[in-house]
This record gives structure tokens, C-alpha cells and sequence, in this order.
């Protein structure tokens, strides 16, 4: 099975990389965790705070099922 970081659209794996310049013990730290789960619901609240804050996703703007079950920021075809 593929972390979430490996399925995570490449768009956003982009915006972790260049906010890894700026923040990079908190963006590290996210992204440990994005690769040692496999599933969207392992994450904890913090995590998806983490990633919605340095994915420069705008929080209001983000659906409740977004958030939930990571849609929007998984490539289809790898949503688990």
C-alpha cells in the first residue's frame, strides 16, 4: 500500500516542497507523517491543519468530505 504522500496530487506535493524552504521542521514533520499512513482518517486533526496551512489551501474554501476523506487532494484513483 502507498502513503498518502504518494498519493497525494502533485500540485500539492509542490507547495509542501516550497514551504519546506520557509517552515522546514514543521513541513518535515508533516510530511513524516504523510508517509508513514496509508489512509487520509489516520491523520490526525493537527496533520490536516499542518497540510491545509502549507498547502496554502484556504480553510473556508475546503469541503467538509475534503477534509474527511482527503478527495480533493488525492489522485482518484489512489483515494483509500
Amino acid at each position: 500500500m502507498k502513503s498518502i504522500y504518494d498519493q497525494l496530487k502533485q500540485e500539492f506535493k509542490t507547495q509542501l516542497e516550497s514551504q519546506e524552504e520557509l517552515y522546514p521542521f514543521s513541513v518535515k514533520a508533516l510530511k513524516q507523517a504523510l508517509q508513514q499512513k496509508e489512509y487520509w482518517s489516520q491523520l490526525t486533526i493537527e496533520d490536516v491543519n499542518r497540510f491545509i496551512l502549507y498547502t496554502n489551501k484556504r480553510l473556508f474554501e475546503t469541503k467538509q468530505t475534503d477534509l474527511l476523506y482527503g478527495t480533493e487532494f488525492l489522485n482518484p484513483e489512489k483515494i483509500a
